[in-house]
């Protein structure tokens, strides 16, 4: 069965391409992440679609909250982004960054909580110092994640779902490792047993 602290990039290109994704994972996967690519190519129907199949969507869309209310749907829950995880400490001085990475990720995640952000995407390096700081409601959405069967691809700072959740992340988005895999449901099922009893 599904668990929800896993969610799904679907970083595919068009509906049609979704539709076959999300079918072939069935009941493996409850909540997907529908980025700028795929609703700009889907539109909302993209989201549509998810709803009518019973999926919980992570839209990310950078929103904002005024905008929601105008929808007159559910307040969407607000998420600040903290410091990629594609990005090392090199990478980080290259672009101006005076604190290292856990500091200023520490101060930002201080910040959203503090101008009442729902939450952070951050990466699982930081999740143990945000949950103990910003307490047990605030979310925490860890990209970065790769099982133990996968490669890293080009993430610098990632680490495994178990370890993840172990150190407070309240969900992990997984893309390429269940995608990208020979068989994505397959792949789906390896991660949620391998989160299981954490």
């Amino acid at each position: 069965m599904a668990d929800d602290r896993i969610i799904t990039a679907l970083d595919v290109h068009s509906l049609e391409d979704m539709k076959k994704l999300v079918e072939t994972l069935g009941d493996s996967v409850s909540f997907y992440k529908v980025g700028m690519e795929l609703f700009y190519s889907a539109g909302p129907d993209a989201v549509r679609y998810l709803k009518d199949q019973g999926k919980h969507v992570f839209l990310d869309l950078k929103a904002v909250r005024d905008e929601a209310a105008k929808l007159n749907i559910e307040r969407p829950r607000l998420l600040a982004v903290t410091v990629l995880t594609s990005i090392d400490e090199d990478a980080w001085k290259e672009i101006g960054g005076k604190y290292s990475i856990a500091e200023s990720v520490k101060n930002l995640a201080k910040l959203a909580k503090e101008a009442g952000i729902d939450g952070t995407v951050s990466s699982p390096y930081e999740a143990k110092e945000i949950r103990e700081m910003n307490g047990p409601d605030f979310l925490i959405v860890t990209p970065g994640i790769r099982p133990t069967f996968a490669v890293a691809n080009d993430q610098k700072r990632f680490t495994t779902p178990s370890q993840a959740l172990r150190d407070g992340a309240s969900r992990l988005v997984i893309g390429r490792p269940i995608t990208k895999a020979a068989d994505p449901k397959e792949a789906a099922e390896k991660i949620l047993a391998e989160i299981q009893g954490v």
